[in-house]
């Protein structure tokens, strides 16, 4: 496991900010082409991850890890089977 910054350090403001612009980058592109999904997905799976871990090591539900999630959630629920790009074999 690695350790996590505590809040209000320089570590967490660069971790924030390299996030921040992930998500700017992958808007961006997606309001250029609605397809083009892949950074916002992994940003907002990265940190899904991240408060995941951070929930199983304290048990408190941070309201960023519950933002985190739902936005993974609707990626899941808006790229949908039909548009996946490996096709499942139950398809």
């Amino acid at each position: 496991m690695f350790p996590l910054p505590a809040a209000g350090s320089v570590i967490s403001l660069v971790a924030g900010l390299m996030f921040g612009i992930a998500a700017f980058v992958g808007a961006y592109q997606m309001s250029k082409n609605d397809k083009d999904i892949w950074v916002s997905l992994g940003t907002s799976g990265s940190l899904t991850a991240l408060m995941g871990v951070r929930f199983l090591s304290s048990w408190k539900i941070v309201p960023a890890g519950l933002m985190a999630g739902a936005r993974q959630e609707y990626f899941i629920l808006a790229i949908g089977p039909q548009n996946l790009l490996i096709k499942p074999a139950f398809l």
